[in-house]
């Protein structure tokens, strides 16, 4: 059938091929032929999915699970996940860190703290190493690693100066 009704009925069910009686061989034949090969690429993408969801569960437990303090940052800085090293060494939640605050903001940085414009819009942000080895690696596409640096947080309403090791990854 080819009226209106049926082609919109069958569209729903999102077919492989819609064959029009009387038909001809070889419209049967392309017809299967393109709904074959629509499957195969169907069954690839399926397959493709569930190794890259392994993937990300992969690199996610790695992730959570080394003994090193990581932080994944957007391309404005700020802060998209922490691992619960990371978390421990400043001495926050996750609820608290994740959900687009500044990397400055989380770690209590002085500047931060005391600026009402906050991490990476003040003037002391110029010369901050981590902001500064951040916007580099942006503008460059390439990885910045074994940067030392200090820098002065806020803990329990008192001043602490912190040595860092830095590695940034575009």
């Amino acid at each position: 059938y080819a009226d209106e009704d049926t082609l919109r009925r069958a569209q729903i069910t999102v077919p492989y091929g819609y064959i029009i009686k009387p038909f001809q061989e070889r419209e049967l034949n392309i017809t299967v032929t393109i709904a074959l090969a629509r499957h195969k690429m169907e069954q690839q993408l399926k397959d493709n999915e569930r190794k890259l969801a392994e993937d990300r569960a992969n690199l996610q437990t790695i992730f959570n699970v080394v003994n090193v303090g990581l932080l994944l940052l957007d391309e404005k800085g700020a802060v998209k996940l922490v691992n619960q090293t990371a978390l421990e060494m400043i001495g926050k939640n996750a609820q608290i860190v994740e959900g687009g605050r500044q990397l400055g903001d989380i770690m209590s940085c002085i500047h931060a703290a005391y600026d009402p414009v906050g991490c990476g819009q003040s003037s002391h942000c110029k010369t901050c190493t981590l902001r500064n080895k951040f916007d580099t690696v942006l503008q460059t596409d390439k990885p910045i690693h074994g940067v030392e640096t200090e820098v002065t947080l806020l803990s329990g309403g008192k001043e602490k100066k912190e040595w860092l090791e830095v590695n940034i990854d575009p």
